[in-house]
């Protein structure tokens, strides 16, 4: 089971921690990529360093785990005016400061052909030998396209899959061959390309919409912390 996190607007009554439900708040989205970014310890690091000093990430890191047996910030929580704070550097040192970000600034979407289709299985174009003697080879495999690489796993006679003979397509760019899902035969080559997606434009909802719930947190005299259920 994973992990479920949120941010929450809470107030603090006859000392517990009450979420606020209110009809007219923001909706409280569950955080995906922006956890990602601030778990991984490089990229915490890196953020702290060249972004304005005053940044403090406890907001994030020390989130209420109460339901996994964990209370040792169950009943911390944070002011409006300091998740706003929090959210601008983060925002301003993405958009100033990126270029000095270490990987993952930039991740591996996919690989795509002409008509947008995400491509999956490719028979991959391998030559040996050299001027007349250069011969063609036809591998069978998956495309891996993922955080920093984007590459294809060969497959052998069997199917299974050789480590070996992984090839590269962020370092070379080979003949690639659709595949016909029935027979597994070769078909018409295929027109790609690597298709890449900068990590700011994913975070980017997810800061707008702490910041959202945080002024309306503000306006009520309430307080946030993270959840994770």
């Amino acid at each position: 089971m994973g992990v479920w996190i949120y941010p929450n607007i809470v107030k603090k009554e006859d000392n517990k921690i009450i979420k606020i439900e209110d009809t007219d708040m923001p909706k409280a989205n569950q955080i995906y990529h922006l956890s990602e970014i601030i778990d991984m310890d490089h990229i915490r690091r890196k953020l702290i360093q060249i972004s304005n000093p005053n940044l403090d990430l406890s907001f994030f890191t020390k989130a209420n785990s109460s339901d996994y047996g964990n209370n040792e910030y169950e009943n911390l929580t944070f002011s409006p005016s300091n998740v706003i704070e929090t959210i601008d550097y983060i925002s301003q040192t993405f958009e100033i400061n990126k270029s000095k970000l270490i990987s993952p600034i930039v991740e591996f979407e996919g690989v795509f052909d002409k008509n947008n289709i995400k491509l999956k299985e490719v028979f991959v174009e391998k030559t040996k030998g050299f001027s007349f003697f250069k011969k063609s080879e036809y591998k069978l495999g998956n495309i891996i396209a993922d955080d920093d690489k984007a590459i294809i796993r060969v497959f052998d006679e069997n199917g299974n899959i050789l480590y070996k003979e992984e090839v590269d397509l962020t370092k070379e760019k080979p003949n690639l061959y659709y595949v016909d899902t029935k027979s597994k035969l070769r078909k018409d080559k295929i027109d790609w390309e690597i298709r890449t997606i900068n990590v700011y434009d994913k975070i980017k909802p997810e800061l707008k919409n702490i910041k959202e719930l945080a002024e309306y947190a503000k306006k009520k005299n309430y307080e946030l912390q993270i959840t994770h259920s």
